[in-house]
């Protein structure tokens, strides 16, 4: 196994041992959010193809808390989407677009009003937990 095959062993294996991240979603969309958190740890440990250990893991530590910030606080808000308003939803979408920055080391600028109202379109057709761990994954994934 490559250096980089074990560095991505252990970052799933860090998300699927971290109860946390999914305590608040039931199956399938703990599982959803899972498995989105592992596709983008595998991406970050992908980039560190030729970096020693040390470097890989001060290269990749902010991208990979970045990761979980963003999975609990998916979790949070799928879990209770019934009762979130709009002022909520908003400051959902401008937390988890800061996170999505960082993640995936882009510079995103703040949404605009036409990426919020997409949003809540979407959202309105919404009705499961799973349904909601979909929509944030298709909206923030880059």
């Amino acid at each position: 196994m490559s250096d980089v095959q074990k560095r991505v062993v252990r970052a799933a294996e860090r998300l699927l041992g971290n109860e946390a991240l999914t305590d608040e979603l039931k199956d399938p969309a703990a599982r959803m959010l899972l498995e989105w958190g592992v596709e983008n740890a595998k991406r970050i440990m992908e980039s560190t193809a030729g970096m020693d250990d040390a470097t890989a893991e001060q290269t990749t530590a902010p991208r990979l808390l970045a990761n979980q910030e963003l999975m609990r606080l998916v979790n949070k808000w799928a879990a209770h989407l019934p009762e979130k308003d709009k002022e909520q939803t908003n400051a959902f979408l401008d937390e988890a677009w800061r996170k999505t920055s960082a993640l995936y080391q882009i510079n995103n600028p703040p949404l605009n009003v036409y990426q919020r109202e997409a949003f809540m379109r979407q959202l309105e057709s919404i009705e499961t937990p799973a349904q909601a761990v979909d929509l944030a994954r298709l909206f923030f994934t880059r």
